[in-house]
């Protein structure tokens, strides 16, 4: 579902985040512990990976900051907290996309855009609810940004135009041309899931040596400094 041709957009965007967005950091923060969880079930650790409409680059920033070595891409926005690692050419691990869909004009071009980096695209996108659109909070007339609208049918049929497999949990969704079992996380977990998550992590960290993941923040403050310590 969209809306008529978005001619007031010029205006929408005076500045990429709306006042109305007062979620963006603790959305950033939640987003990116929930890819981490993905990233460790599915993907290698070591590779790189991007963050297709990225905004100001603070979702890379945490990344890098946990260890994750990621890249970001929005040519309609400054990237301030990654400026120096902006992604270019393909082979990207993962692909995320938070927060993005509701403002294409075009999805399935965009979604062609994302898979020339990678073969794989993480997403999170409120669905159309199955009762009356009326007074959903998500339509968001008062800015004007939300102009392209999903349901659960729609993503199956952009999977389908990518020659992808979907699977979603709420609101998380992942698409990909990977074969084989691929596990999707949500943010929301029990103490006690979380309990038995913690014994199984250091079991695979001292009985099956899975490798540490360090930080990327002293390396990236390092070489913007030229080298110097």
């Amino acid at each position: 579902m969209q809306t008529e041709k978005p001619y007031w957009l010029s205006e929408a965007y005076n500045s990429a985040i709306t006042s109305q967005d007062v979620g963006v950091i603790q959305r950033n923060l939640a987003t990116a512990k929930l890819t981490k969880q993905v990233i460790l079930s599915n993907f290698k650790t070591t590779s790189k990976f991007l963050d297709w409409g990225g905004g100001y680059g603070l979702f890379t920033r945490l990344m890098r900051d946990m260890g994750f070595d990621y890249y970001h891409r929005d040519p309609n926005c400054k990237n301030l907290f990654a400026s120096r690692f902006e992604g270019h050419g393909s082979g990207f691990e993962l692909i995320t996309a938070f927060e993005v869909l509701e403002h294409l004009e075009d999805p399935v071009e965009a979604f062609k855009d994302m898979f020339t980096y990678g073969d794989s695209i993480l997403f999170t996108q409120e669905l159309i609810p199955k009762t009356s659109i009326n007074n959903w909070w998500y339509l968001s007339p008062e800015h004007g940004q939300h102009i392209a609208f999903y349901s659960e049918k729609s993503l199956s049929v952009i999977a389908e135009k990518m020659h992808a497999n979907i699977i979603s949990k709420n609101n998380v969704h992942l698409m990909t041309k990977k074969r084989g079992r691929v596990r999707l996380y949500t943010m929301r977990e029990s103490p006690i899931r979380r309990v038995i998550k913690k014994i199984i992590n250091r079991f695979n960290y001292h009985i099956l040596r899975r490798p540490r993941i360090t930080p990327l923040t002293g390396k990236d403050f390092r070489e913007s400094r030229g080298g110097q310590q």
